[in-house]
């Protein structure tokens, strides 16, 4: 079994939140994404470490206004 984490993001704008999403979609760990902008925010699973280097760097970029993380078990 491996560790994943869903993590919901929620940001302070749409830009930020777009930003953040490219981020997503660009890396090739993350096994699923999506975005609700009626919210301002984005969802994605990811293991554990790969999750954790991505919520750093889109950190880094500002306007992370909230995060949530709920470790989720998978069969290997």
């Amino acid at each position: 079994m491996r560790d994943v984490v869903v993590y919901k993001l929620a940001f302070t704008d749409a830009a930020h939140l777009q930003d953040a999403f490219g981020m997503l979609l660009d890396h090739g760990d993350v096994m699923s994404s999506m975005v609700e902008p009626d919210e301002v925010a984005a969802r994605f699973t990811a293991s554990a470490k790969v999750g954790y280097e991505l919520l750093e760097r889109i950190y880094a970029t500002g306007g992370l206004r909230w995060c949530s993380r709920h470790p989720i078990k998978t069969a290997s």
